[in-house]
């Protein structure tokens, strides 16, 4: 999928919340910047596919990922996301402030 698609599809599936799987990963990361998950559905509803699609060696599910950016709060982050093509709708994998 394109990035300017991959982003209106994120924007999208934001928009259901509840279908919106943070990794373990992302929920220690979150709790070490101090960003809370409105701060991370403000990201996913206003940012912009940055990088993607691209699937690191590391993935364990084989889906493509994207990289997106916002400012929230003052601070830059970067969320990487999965687009699944069954439930969850949306999984953030890593959640980033960009100094």
């Amino acid at each position: 999928m394109k990035r300017s698609d991959a982003q209106q599809v994120i924007r999208e599936r934001a928009a259901r919340s509840e279908l919106t799987v943070l990794a373990p990963n992302a929920l220690l990361q979150m709790r070490e910047f101090g960003i809370d998950f409105l701060d991370v559905h403000r990201c996913l509803s206003r940012g912009k596919a940055a990088r993607g699609p691209y699937a690191p060696s590391d993935s364990e599910s084989n889906e493509c990922r994207y990289d997106v950016e916002a400012i929230v709060n003052g601070e830059w982050l970067r969320l990487v996301v999965e687009l699944p093509d069954k439930s969850p709708d949306m999984v953030v994998v890593t959640v980033s402030v960009i100094l």
